[in-house]
């Protein structure tokens, strides 16, 4: 399971090829098209899909429940170039 402080380092919605603001419908299509492709039976030789496998459920696990999607884009909030909040 991916930790919480790695999902914030990285964007769900660029893990999907998503901008924030998609669809639920948006989310649904780019994760089933994208899961598989890189799900480990269609590539059982390749540790970096199934890596990638693994942040693509990961991602789909927040972003597709608007509770969590919600609280991840709390979360997100963009920093100020120089790392300032204001």
């Amino acid at each position: 399971c991916i930790k919480t402080q790695e999902l914030l380092n990285k964007s769900l919605y660029q893990i999907l090829g998503l901008e924030k603001g998609c669809s639920h419908e948006e989310i649904k299509k780019s994760y089933r098209k994208l899961a598989l492709r890189y799900h480990p039976d269609k590539n059982p030789d390749n540790p970096e899909a199934a890596e990638k496998f693994k942040e693509l459920n990961s991602a789909h696990a927040v972003l597709s429940d608007l509770t969590k999607r919600n609280i991840y884009d709390s979360l997100r909030v963009p920093r100020r170039p120089g790392g300032g909040n204001t």
